[in-house]
């Protein structure tokens, strides 16, 4: 359906663009020479003239006048003009410019003062080039609306679970005939309940919001019918269908043994425990396989993976990656044969390299449960573990002393965690309590246990502290 807007939007403006040529070689403002980009620079849409419907959204600057009372809204489809860093519109015979920044090689609609019978010169800058790309259009008494872009657009994947559908119109849209009958999103199953709402003054911008999270892994079909209308009554030139693909659903868990390792060891062995592990086939070489991957810093680096079972694989670390402190998350991934990733992966499990202990750390190897959805109320967990017994010298109050939780929300700010109210079942088992006020982000945490003197640690000293574990905050 969207080629059949880009063919429409193209085959009018290209022709009146031919018909202004004519008309503005005598009288065009001066400017660079035109010339021609990859793209489609011609699919500009320009509206009839209107009173001004919320101003000049987006206009970074006016010049040459007052102008006249009526304006034009202008619009060009994403794409259009690849690497488009700025677009200068003036018009004949007023003199008024206005700039606008480009969108994704498009442009969401701006006002521009004009009225009819009044010419268009449309200069874009592209990256690159000292020479813009010059349309000459001009301003004519019809123009019906269409859909300029929307987000997701068509044939997205991986759309988050959390999304709010976008849809920008080319020119100001009559409240009303915006409802669920006139745009809508579906499923094999049905329409999906959602809030609509203009975000913007001039009535150009309509979101969609569900009421619930998108399902994962799920195939939505957008539907904007023609019925809709600007101000003047007109209806949109073409219906238009956008479809998409949300994002999977989170990975499975899985468990890492061992957890840590003394910065600068020798090669070592990570077993990784979780379920659905799939074997290379050495018959296929482009079949699914299971691989793990390390990620630190922004860099991903496969590690030799053998398949044990279906709920347990090794992999080999190599001494080069543990060389230095710190911390990397560690999945596994289903790839197409030995370097194409497919998308399925676990959540990840947090591997650490320390210094050399001094003291005997506290061990967590579980904590339940270890997800919720986003804006859950408070929750207890229970941290399964080793060696939680409190300090017998410790001097601060209670709740300062022993083994306590801490919650951070990611491997880099574990320094900066937060204390979580904890409570010390036995030396195998804590339990502690995450405030609501944690769980109103979607995201990935970090829980890890420290063993000592609280007030000490603030005043400069140390102590022991447990591996870090994940937590998923889902949308």
């Amino acid at each position: 359906m969207r080629s059949q807007i880009r063919h429409f939007v193209s085959t009018v403006a290209a022709g009146l663009t031919i018909a202004a040529i004519a008309f503005a070689c005598s009288n065009s403002p001066d400017a660079p020479s035109a010339r021609d980009v990859a793209g489609d620079s011609s699919r500009f849409v320009v509206s009839s003239p209107q009173t001004p419907a919320g101003a000049t959204r987006d206009a970074s600057s006016f010049g040459g006048g007052a102008g006249p009372s009526n304006v034009v809204y202008v619009a060009l489809p994403p794409g259009s003009i690849p690497n488009a860093e700025l677009i200068t519109i003036t018009v004949h015979p007023t003199g008024a410019t206005l700039t606008a920044k480009p969108v994704d090689g498009g442009l969401d609609p701006v006002a521009v003062p004009a009225t009819l019978g009044d010419t268009l010169y449309i200069d874009t800058r592209v990256s690159g080039s000292a020479v813009p790309v010059r349309n000459i259009l001009p301003v004519g008494p019809h123009g019906r609306p269409v859909v300029i872009r929307t987000s997701p657009p068509h044939r997205k994947r991986d759309v988050p679970l959390n999304t709010d559908v976008l849809v920008v119109f080319s020119e100001p849209i009559l409240p009303t005939s915006v409802t669920s009958s006139t745009v809508q999103l579906t499923t094999g199953t049905g329409q999906v309940q959602a809030q609509l709402a203009f975000t913007d003054s001039t009535h150009v911008m309509s979101t969609l919001t569900p009421l619930t999270p998108l399902s994962p892994a799920t195939d939505y079909t957008l539907t904007i019918s023609q019925t809709i209308q600007d101000f003047a009554g007109e209806t949109l030139a073409v219906p238009v269908v956008v479809t998409f693909t949300t994002a999977p659903a989170a990975g499975p868990s899985i468990v890492l043994s061992p957890v840590v390792a003394v910065e600068g060891s020798a090669d070592l062995v990570l077993t990784i425990s979780g379920k659905d592990f799939v074997p290379p086939d050495p018959a296929c070489a482009s079949c699914v396989q299971s691989i793990a991957v390390w990620q630190e810093s922004g860099t991903r680096t496969l590690l030799s993976t053998t398949f044990v079972n279906d709920t347990q694989v090794t992999a080999v670390v190599p001494a080069a990656l543990l060389k230095e402190l710190g911390a990397a998350a560690v999945i596994v991934e289903a790839f197409w044969g030995p370097n194409e990733v497919s998308g399925s992966a676990t959540r990840p499990a947090v591997f650490q390299v320390i210094s050399t202990p001094t003291h005997t750390a506290p061990i967590v190897t579980w904590i339940s449960p270890a997800s919720v959805g986003v804006g859950s109320d408070s929750i207890t967990l229970t941290i399964t573990g080793d060696k939680f017994i409190d300090k017998s010298g410790c001097t601060a109050p209670p709740e300062f002393c022993g083994p306590l939780v801490f919650w951070a929300s990611d491997v880099v700010h574990a320094h900066d965690a937060t204390l979580l109210d904890t409570k010390v079942v036995s030396n195998t088992e804590l339990r502690a309590v995450v405030p609501k006020r944690l769980l109103q982000t979607a995201g990935t945490a970090v829980v890890f246990v420290l063993d000592g003197d609280l007030l000490s640690i603030s005043d400069g000293g140390s102590a022991p502290r447990s591996q870090l574990f994940t937590f998923t905050v889902h949308p």
